[in-house]
Parts: C-alpha cells; structure tokens; sequence
C-alpha cells in the first residue's frame, strides 16, 4: 500500500519521491517511457547534444545538492565553448563581433543597477544597427530566459478605465 503515487520520473517526480521517502511515507513512482530523467536527455550518437534540460542556473540552486548526491558530473561552461555564426560562417572566439556579444553578455549577466528589463538595459549600449545587439539578447533568451522584449508601459490597475 503506498501513501502516493507519483505519475513520472523527472526531476520533480523524482524529487517528490525521494521527500515522500525521507519523511516515512510509502510512494510509488510510475514512468511511461523506458528511463527516468524525464525532459531531462542526452543523445550522444554524434556527439553530446541536449535534448532537454542543458543548464544549472546559479550557484545556490537546488540542483547542484541533487547533482552531487547522485554522483553526477557537470561541465562548466565557458565563453569558448560558444560559437556563433555569420553570413554561413562560423566566427574565430577572436573575431571583434564575438568580443563585442561577450561584453554585452557579461555586462547583462553581473548588472547590479535599477531593474530594468534585459532589452532596455542591452538597449542602451548597443546601437539599433550593432549585430552584436541581436547575438547578445538571443543567447541571453536561450541561456537566461531572459524576456528579451521591448518594455511596453503598462496602466496601472487603478488607472482610469482599468478594471480593478
């Protein structure tokens, strides 16, 4: 007899179950597909690429205790590892457009200033017309799940003509 059942072995299910498990309740955990990780998946026919689940965000998160306990291996990530592509061809890291999306990343990552949005503060050190701008909000879209579109004013709630 279980006190739950837990539908999926992904992170979460896993979570659930291993919390369920540590406080003495009995629980069962049920995965369709033939693994657990759920989203969570590397297809190394040709190399390893991501299917899923690619990052640990930050140093204080969660994961990384997970990550630890079952005796995983992670590798960092480094500016070197990323590549980007212009007009078909792929950019030397030296490549002064690269130096230029890596600033710009850098400087939206380590902002410590007023809370803007990533695209207003991107926005104001890049040009309309500086490639670099496009890189630097998309990898930070990819990578941050930063919402990197143009601020728009919003009413406030209580502003004529708002329902409240």
């Amino acid at each position: 007899m279980y006190d739950a059942i837990i539908i999926g072995a992904g992170v979460a299910g896993l979570a659930a179950g291993q919390r369920l498990r540590a406080s003495g309740r009995p629980a069962i955990i049920l995965e369709a597909r033939d693994r657990i990780g759920g989203r969570i998946e590397t297809d190394r026919t040709h190399g390893p690429v991501e299917l899923g689940a690619e990052f640990i965000h930050g140093a204080r998160i969660a994961t990384w205790e997970y990550a630890r306990a079952a005796g995983l291996t992670t590798t960092g990530w480094t500016p070197e590892a990323r590549r980007f592509a212009r007009g078909g061809a792929i950019l030397s890291a030296n490549d002064p457009l690269v130096k230029r999306i890596q600033a710009l990343f850098d400087a939206a990552t380590s902002y410590d200033g007023p809370d803007i949005s990533v695209a207003a503060l991107i926005e104001g050190m890049a040009a309309p017309d500086d490639p670099a701008r496009d890189y630097a909000l998309r990898w930070l879209a990819n990578v941050e799940s930063a919402d990197t579109a143009p601020e728009r004013p919003r009413p406030h709630p209580r502003a004529p003509g708002c329902d409240q």
